[in-house]
């Protein structure tokens, strides 16, 4: 996700469902997914929101896959829906509802954003 939003282009729609949270650097993707692919819509969940660290290891079952030998710091930062919710409106974006996973979804109660683009004036 970090190497290759530059290689996509113009999206219309932005689903970041099941990233965010294991991302080293959650906002630096945010802005990089909104510089390099220019979304209307960003929809997102946010599956741990509170700000903290958590340590995961690279190429486990469900963690970041890392090709060539490359290192990582074997961390991960999730961030809170406040934090979240200022960086994409920081990012031109603002949020037009907030749902929830269904009670007998894997994530069950953690919130689903949708954001749009804000109209340039």
């Amino acid at each position: 996700m970090h190497e290759d939003l530059d290689q996509v282009g113009k999206v219309d729609v932005a689903l970041v469902l099941g990233v965010i949270y294991h991302s080293h650097a959650p906002l630096h993707m945010l802005e990089k997914l909104v510089n390099c692919c220019d979304p209307e819509t960003v929809i997102i969940d946010n599956m741990s929101p509170i700000f903290h660290w958590v340590p995961e290891i690279a190429n486990q079952p469900g963690m970041r896959y890392v090709v060539d030998g490359r290192k990582t710091c074997d961390l991960v930062i999730t961030v809170s829906n406040e934090l979240l919710l200022q960086a994409m409106t920081n990012l031109g974006y603002q949020l037009l509802t907030k749902d929830h996973y269904p009670a007998d979804a894997r994530g069950a109660g953690n919130p689903i954003f949708h954001f749009q683009k804000t109209q340039a004036d």
